[in-house]
């Protein structure tokens, strides 16, 4: 099996549990959110069950499969902030330009280690998301479609930039997209083509998303989440069914 594809039977149902997600409720999770799951992209919003000291709250976050450095299925929960949660200490220069949609290239200090990562905002939860710059590398081919890459065009790939590839009478780009479960990413068409399909993936005008409400009736509702403050503890409201959005975060 793929490093970024994941069996159900590996999925680690005790951290699930701590998030108020039943083993039975995960087997009866919605198409719409387990695939994302077992593919390693991230979910749509799912309201959580959080015990707090004061009780029980609803936070709506959007959920991740990836893999330690064994190889062992880790969950990520990004929470949805009102503002953007810079828990790895970017300037203001750089959450700005986090804001305006760049993706940055920067160190950061995990365990004592510093790293190249990639980092980026997720619009939707206002989580910055990350990956080791070396982590994305293995995941760049030799050859896309039978065209070698040459070297300036991996370190191109490397530094964060796209490359524009022509393939007879096509044009492939191909770049570091840290929404696909590889990091990397390649599409049909020019770069202008490939920032069209990432406005409409992450949806950044949205201010709101679909997402999925537990219930003991029938276990999972679609509802529309609404912009929440501090922690996140309102109650989501029950919308229509729309289209589905696609798109580093806690540990459990």
């Amino acid at each position: 099996m793929s490093r970024n594809t994941y069996n159900f039977s590996e999925l680690p149902f005790d951290d699930f549990q701590k998030l108020g997600v039943t083993y039975e409720q995960l087997a009866k999770m919605p198409k719409a959110l387990l695939r994302p799951l077992l593919t390693g992209e991230m979910t749509q919003h799912v309201a959580l069950r959080i015990e707090r000291n004061d009780g029980e709250c609803s936070v709506p976050a959007r959920l991740r499969m990836v893999r330690d450095d064994n190889g062992r299925a880790q969950l990520r929960v990004y929470p949805i902030y009102r503002e953007v949660n810079n828990d790895i200490g970017l300037t203001k220069r750089q959450l700005q330009q986090l804001r305006d949609g760049k993706m940055l290239v920067t160190n950061v200090n995990k365990d004592g280690h510093n790293s190249s990562y990639y980092v980026r905002l997720d619009h939707q939860s206002n989580c910055i998301i990350r990956a080791k710059v070396d982590d994305v590398a293995k995941a760049v081919p030799r050859a896309i479609n039978g065209v070698e890459l040459g070297r300036d065009q991996v370190q191109r790939i490397r530094e964060g930039n796209l490359v524009e590839l022509a393939v007879g009478n096509q044009k492939i780009t191909a770049g570091v997209d840290l929404h696909s479960p590889t990091g990397f990413r390649m599409i049909r068409g020019d770069a202008r083509e490939w920032e069209r399909q990432q406005k409409i993936r992450w949806d950044m005008d949205n201010p709101c998303a679909v997402g999925y409400w537990q219930t003991t009736e029938n276990g999972w509702q679609q509802l529309k989440v609404k912009e929440h403050e501090q922690g996140l503890d309102r109650q989501p409201e029950q919308a229509q069914p729309k289209r589905e959005h696609r798109g580093a975060g806690m540990h459990i």
